[in-house]
């Protein structure tokens, strides 16, 4: 008898562990989240019992004949009740469909730029020198993102072929993957003599990352020389990219 109840009880963990999203994740992360989920129903308790409080005495006092409601020695109008349920008591960020609050995710976003014009070869990353990290996935050295947080994420760059250079074509890989591809003309070509101003290209690309997989943008043309990539006060080339 007691090998079957054993039997069942491990069934059922089993079950109730693989059923839902929180359990499939390690036993830390899933007491965090819960942590985090009693929080917010904690958090929106309290707010409902505030707003209660608030529009009692409301009442009690339109009851009563008058246009304001007594709370101790204030008296409240209909605009200060307004207020009040507005501003003081605004409700937190809830659940969507059972799911813990966004919040409880990891942020990853990024934000890089190159520093000054730069000359790459094909297959060479672009290595956007210069960045705004809000998490540590970006490297500066090499020009590549790194995701810690498997998910959809979007990413855009945008570069500006240098004057009197070639066209400029620049790749979105994803672990060796093209996602995307941009052109940027030069401001002067072989057919053209006279400027004719910058051709800054821009892409975005929406596509699914795992985690440990890389992200860089790469220069494809031209074959066998340079591209000549212009970045400064009146252009500049960036690469971006964050999680959804």
């Amino acid at each position: 008898m007691a090998a079957t109840l054993s039997v069942f009880l491990l069934v059922f963990i089993l079950k109730s562990t693989t059923c839902s999203p929180v359990g499939q994740l390690p036993v830390e992360s899933r007491l965090d989240q819960l942590e985090i989920g009693a929080e917010v129903q904690y958090e929106r308790t309290n707010d409902l019992k505030q707003r209660i409080s608030v529009l009692e005495k409301f009442v009690v006092g339109m009851l009563s004949g008058n246009n304001i409601s007594q709370t101790g020695n204030s008296a409240l109008s209909k605009e200060e009740v307004g207020k009040l349920l507005e501003n003081n008591y605004s409700m937190p960020i809830l659940p969507v469909n059972g799911a813990l609050r966004q919040s409880a995710a990891p942020k990853v976003a990024f934000h890089a730029y190159l520093s000054q014009d730069q000359d790459f070869h094909p297959q060479n990353s672009v290595t956007f020198d210069q960045v705004m990290n809000f998490s540590s996935g970006y490297t500066a050295g090499i020009g590549v993102f790194q995701a810690a947080t498997t998910g959809a994420y979007v990413f855009t760059w945008t570069i500006t072929a240098a004057k009197l250079s070639h066209p400029v074509t620049t790749q979105l890989v994803v672990n060796g993957q093209i996602k995307g591809v941009i052109t940027s003309e030069s401001d002067v070509t072989p057919t053209d003599v006279t400027g004719s101003g910058n051709h800054p290209a821009t892409g975005v690309v929406v596509t699914h990352v795992e985690a440990g997989q890389y992200v860089s943008v790469r220069v494809s043309y031209p074959q066998g020389g340079t591209s000549s990539i212009q970045s400064n006060t009146l252009n500049r080339s960036t690469f971006s990219g964050w999680l959804l």
